[in-house]
């Protein structure tokens, strides 16, 4: 109880961190020149760009958030940590020979604070975790059964080294991004919200206040929310026929709370796996509880009768002000969350038939 009251007020008061300073990215590139350096995210257009003059580029700007980058140099990828503190990047050239022909490469290494260090140790782990799996994915049944095993062997290892790694990172860096990022995107999907809520609050002020911190905090409030073995948060809404329906009155049944909205592209190509899910378990007492972010009663309701929805349906007909979305926090949809006969959270982040066939097929027997 202390801590669901410490906690409560830690969001209250939490700070807006905005950074007054800059970042700052050196390096060498020798017999380079002319060459771009580029800093961008992951799949976006880069922010900021340097040409490589006499052998050296300098990448200086407003740190607005300290966030995971890449450093782009021609084909060749650099993750760093763009933070408060200097980074050094080398850039070497090396060819390698394939097919008889000499194809020229880029070598990037980087240097700056412990929090580099962090990142490439964890990036090194997700690394090989992904290889194995990869390695799983394509095995398929021409794979003799040792094979498999070895596989299955590695992967395991691979797990083990990764859970390793992000416990260490946390309980020995309390000063660092890179802990709040791990607490963030590994340690919330198999971690209890308690846990979690006890490693965020052993961050520094200096991790708290910035953007890591505050996205990891964000992320805790939400999972008070929709986290899984949490009670789901009843509300009231309207049907299509203008009548009230309560989540609490479905209490009994496994529910699967489906926000969606008649202009959403995603949740129409969700709806065929859904009603076969709904089909194969609604005699086994499964329910499903859309609720529709549209903001016109005639989209939402002709939306119900074309894709011919015969489960139950409620809107508050105000779009993304919905408060049911609000009470969710819901940034996007399709958002699915199952809930068991006892109204516990069991499932979230649901997509795709698969995943909601399992999921549903552990409390309807």
């Amino acid at each position: 109880m202390v801590m669901k009251i410490f906690f409560t007020l830690l969001l209250i008061c939490a700070p807006i961190w905005l950074s007054a300073q800059d970042y700052c990215i050196e390096g060498e590139a020798p017999g380079m020149d002319g060459m771009m350096i580029y800093l961008k995210e992951y799949k976006k257009a880069p922010i900021d760009s340097a040409t490589v003059v006499d052998g050296k580029f300098r990448l200086q700007n407003k740190l607005l958030e300290v966030k995971p980058m890449i450093i782009s140099v021609g084909r060749t990828l650099q993750h760093i940590l763009l933070d408060e503190n200097p980074i050094y990047i080398t850039c070497t050239t090396v060819s390698r020979k394939v097919r008889d022909k000499v194809i020229p490469s880029v070598i990037l290494s980087v240097k700056g604070d412990d929090d580099q260090h962090l990142l490439q140790r964890m990036n090194q782990v997700l690394q090989k975790e992904m290889l194995v799996m990869l390695a799983l994915s394509l095995s398929g049944e021409e794979k003799d059964k040792a094979t498999k095993e070895t596989l299955n062997a590695s992967f395991i290892q691979a797990k083990e080294e990764s859970k390793q790694l992000y416990d260490s990172i946390v309980n020995h860096n309390k000063d660092s991004y890179v802990s709040a990022l791990v607490i963030h995107e590994h340690l919330s999907k198999e971690r209890s919200i308690e846990e979690l809520e006890m490693l965020y609050l052993q961050l520094s002020d200096r991790v708290k206040n910035a953007a890591p911190g505050q996205k990891l905090q964000q992320a805790l409030v939400s999972m008070r929310t929709t986290g899984i073995g949490q009670t789901a948060s009843d509300f009231t809404l309207q049907t299509p026929d203008g009548k009230e329906l309560t989540l609490s009155s479905l209490r009994g049944k496994a529910v699967l709370l489906d926000f969606w909205a008649s202009w959403c592209g995603p949740c129409i190509r969700e709806i065929p796996g859904v009603k076969r899910v709904y089909e194969k378990y609604h005699d086994k007492g499964f329910e499903i509880l859309s609720v529709s972010l549209d903001n016109k009663k005639e989209n939402w309701t002709q939306a119900i009768e074309k894709h011919q929805l015969p489960w139950l349906h409620v809107c508050s007909l105000k779009g993304w002000q919905c408060p049911v979305a609000k009470l969710y926090n819901v940034s996007g949809v399709p958002m699915m969350l199952l809930i068991d006969a006892e109204g516990k959270i069991v499932a979230n982040q649901l997509r795709g038939e698969k995943m909601l066939d399992e999921a549903v097929g552990k409390i309807c027997k």
